[in-house]
């Protein structure tokens, strides 16, 4: 059986890395593994300290330049940005410190999706199933009759679906399959064509 990944570690240098690692281990308390969110604030951690952040304050002219779509990235990537950076100025904001917030409508014109409770709530119910709640922990929490319901939510992703394998696999049995060039029977195979 694989053994669990360790969370990543979340280190910084601009005035706000404490701050994200506080957000950071305050989300993993609640359940999340949140390691995507950590490669994500390391990066922007590092664009405030390169833009030369001196106080413990989020301006928007800060943030802005970080937020531009660039090239070569589809507007759910840039969302995914404004999302994490509006989360650290929500976080900043409840603990009394100067923070804009960025608006997803404005700052990502391109991204048509519609937000409703309906899809809030599903993106929670998936969020609670890929850190590995329990469905009838994940069915009390929205309230659901019957576990059936909850099922709906249960649509494996791509990194599920991973992690899943890994547990089943364990140790893998290529590293001691031999390369090909030591087969005999194989190269004399191709030799033969």
């Amino acid at each position: 059986m694989a053994t669990p990944r360790k969370p990543v570690p979340f280190t910084g240098n601009s005035p706000l890395a404490p701050l994200m690692a506080q957000l950071v281990q305050q989300k993993r308390a609640c359940g999340y593994r949140y390691d995507e969110y950590v490669w994500s604030l390391r990066r922007f951690d590092t664009y405030l300290y390169h833009r030369g952040l001196q106080r413990v304050e989020l301006p928007k002219a800060m943030f802005s330049p970080w937020l531009a779509k660039q090239a070569h990235e589809t507007s759910k990537t840039q969302h995914g940005r404004v999302n994490l950076v509006r989360q650290l100025a929500l976080y900043m904001q409840r603990l009394g410190l100067p923070a804009d917030l960025p608006d997803p409508r404005s700052e990502v014109p391109d991204f048509t999706q519609k937000i409703s409770p309906h899809s809030l709530r599903h993106t929670k119910g998936m969020h609670l199933l890929q850190s590995g709640v329990s469905l009838e922990i994940i069915r009390d929490f929205l309230g659901h009759v019957n576990v059936k319901t909850t099922q709906i939510y249960a649509r494996a992703n791509l990194e599920m679906k991973r992690r899943a394998l890994e547990q089943v696999a364990g140790d893998s049995p290529s590293p001691s399959l031999p390369p090909w060039q030591q087969s005999k029977s194989l190269l004399d195979w191709l030799r033969s064509l």
